[in-house]
């Protein structure tokens, strides 16, 4: 099977979406150091002693230093804001203010104080309201119409998973039994199992649980020129199952996040095949466009590096993350093909407006 060219063109609708999690920046490194750490107005986040049986909450009950260990940081909030501006064949150009919020650590890998230490994160809250979205709402106008909803469409981006229709299977009177004169249709009066069929009835519609928080987790990739880069890794069901990071301005894209793949040979986890979106498990990145009068769900998942610059000064120059198409991974819809996004998300420590970064 040959390559999909639309998937080689999109970034991934969620793209945006991710870069809330950037809003620790990342910051030129040596080749071959070790893995990114991060930082709060330039201090690392130091690792802090805690009980190695996990049962117990407190240094107080476990006083021996052969009971502690160091593994994690403390997590250090973070808020972020920008705009994300989405285009692919089944929504148009999508255009939305965004905002973000979530934590980032330095922990060692695995829990294993042997292990390289490495910055961790979650994204734990993002939303796009407000969005414009001109060849969307046109195209779905006249289903509005039809439905008499006397409101004008709007569009949002949410990280909630589509709704799931809930069913259950019934036994009643078979069509023959029920043409009769008079019908047929108390189960009293048709008895016997030839006089009956199953058929499956709708139960309830509800909505599963925010695919959030995305988890996220710093790797090295190398720029045009070959130097070594911190990025972002966002949206992985399990940290560190996608290899070393990508090179800016490259075609492959990590293990979990390519450019282009086979439809038939997804990446990763996060991507929904056979089993469609219900097999996609927590920790990966959802996005899904929403028109809520018709209504209308367009969901995207899958994973993204992104690549994200350093500020210099909280307030004034905080750090901000980037989106890069040719390297930052695709998302895919088994409803809306793929879609690509561009924009900028800058983002601070939510406590005292901390200039967060890696290096």
């Amino acid at each position: 099977m040959g390559r999909n060219p639309t998937l080689r063109k999109g970034v991934g609708l969620g793209l945006a979406v991710l870069w809330a999690v950037a809003s620790f920046a990342l910051s030129p490194a040596p080749a071959a150091a070790s893995p990114p750490l991060a930082y709060s107005n330039a201090a690392v986040l130091k690792l802090e002693a805690q009980c190695t049986n996990e049962a117990l909450r407190t240094l107080a009950e476990c006083p021996s230093p052969s009971e502690r260990e160091a593994i994690r940081s403390r997590k250090l909030s973070w808020v972020g804001w920008g705009q994300l501006i989405l285009s692919g064949p089944a929504i148009g150009t999508v255009t939305c203010p965004m905002t973000a919020s979530g934590s980032v650590r330095n922990e060692h890998e695995n829990g294993r104080e042997a292990e390289p230490q490495r910055a961790y994160g979650l994204v734990e809250g993002w939303g796009a309201p407000q969005c414009q979205a001109p060849e969307l709402t046109e195209r779905y106008e006249s289903v509005a119409r039809g439905r008499d909803t006397g409101q004008p469409l709007t569009v949002f981006a949410t990280a909630e998973r589509p709704l799931i229709d809930e069913t259950t299977e019934a036994s009643i009177c078979d069509e023959a039994e029920r043409a009769k004169v008079p019908p047929v249709n108390e189960l009293l009066e048709c008895r016997n199992a030839s006089e009956r069929e199953t058929v499956v009835l709708p139960k309830r519609i509800r909505r599963r649980a925010a695919s959030l928080p995305w988890n996220a987790e710093a790797v090295r990739g190398t720029t045009r020129s070959g130097e070594t880069v911190p990025r972002l890794r966002v949206g992985i069901a399990t940290l560190g199952e996608c290899g070393p990071g990508v090179a800016e301005g490259g075609e492959a894209g990590s293990a979990c996040n390519p450019i282009a793949f086979e439809p038939s040979e997804l990446p990763s986890r996060c991507y929904p095949g056979s089993a469609g979106y219900l097999a996609v498990p927590q920790g990966c990145v959802v996005v899904n466009v929403v028109i809520p009068q018709i209504p209308l769900e367009i969901p995207f998942y899958g994973s993204l590096e992104l690549s994200v610059a350093n500020g210099v000064k909280n307030g004034l120059s905080p750090s901000t993350a980037l989106a890069e198409e040719a390297s930052s991974g695709t998302l895919v819809s088994l409803s809306g093909g793929h879609a690509s996004a561009v924009g900028r998300l800058s983002g601070l420590g939510s406590g005292g407006a901390e200039l967060l970064t890696l290096r």
